[in-house]
């Protein structure tokens, strides 16, 4: 986490004689897990929705060159929500129930950004975040069908003492859409954000469950250069 952090700043500076626009980004909205495993047979899964929060900073209009124009953002984040999960067969089944609430530490980077309408802005980039600590409960329970001798061996595990439960990393896709209000050197831009998980959230968990948020945020940046 430390090296993450130490490589994302110091790629920050070493852009800071280009940089166009600083600022502070809050919003929130709502998010969920889900996963591409169609129910039925031995499998199912549910997952319901939670709060987001976020909040960061943010560097944009960083031009290279006269084609490309980059953003960075780093901020906290807090998302999360319910999740059933169910998969077996004939000879035994495993269900994992729970609920988690995560603060996590992301870092953004944007390589397409456009604008169009004179202030309209779209942004498409990656983002990885970094957990940080998060609210876990619930359990796993299952069983296996025995043949010698005959029988039902089965179990109950508290989610928060299996270890590795939660991922550290995930790595997610992110666009947004917004709209600049110029006051000056002062930008102020309401966006709408939305993030689709590329990693799994979970280990030991009967589905690859994913995270998708949306959000909308505020920004007020101030210039620091002004475009040519």
């Amino acid at each position: 986490m430390k090296t993450t952090l130490l490589l994302f700043t110091v790629l920050l500076l070493s852009f800071q004689s280009f940089q166009q626009n600083l600022g502070l980004t809050a919003g929130g909205g709502f998010g969920r897990f889900y996963d591409r495993n169609d129910s039925g047979g031995h499998f199912f899964s549910e997952y319901h929705k939670q709060n987001t929060y976020r909040a960061g900073l943010e560097i944009k209009d960083i031009r290279l060159d006269t084609s490309f124009n980059f953003k960075f953002y780093i901020g906290f984040e807090q998302y999360g929500g319910d999740f059933f999960t169910r998969d077996g067969g004939n000879g035994g089944s495993s269900t994992t129930q729970g609920s988690i609430t995560k603060n996590v530490l992301d870092l953004q980077v944007y390589p397409f950004n456009f604008r169009f309408l004179t202030h309209a802005t779209i942004s498409v980039g990656l983002g990885l975040n970094i957990n940080i600590a998060n609210r876990l409960s619930g359990e796993n329970s299952s069983w296996s069908a025995m043949t010698n001798p005959p029988g039902i061996n089965s179990s109950k595990s508290n989610l928060k003492d299996i270890d590795g439960f939660v991922k550290p990393l995930n790595y997610y896709g992110t666009a947004s859409l917004g709209y600049e209000f110029v006051f000056g050197k002062f930008i102020l831009e309401p966006r709408y954000n939305v993030l689709l998980g590329l990693s799994k959230e979970f280990e030991k968990l009967e589905a690859n469950a994913k995270s998708i948020r949306q959000s909308f945020t505020l920004s007020l940046f101030y210039k620091l250069k002004a475009e040519k």
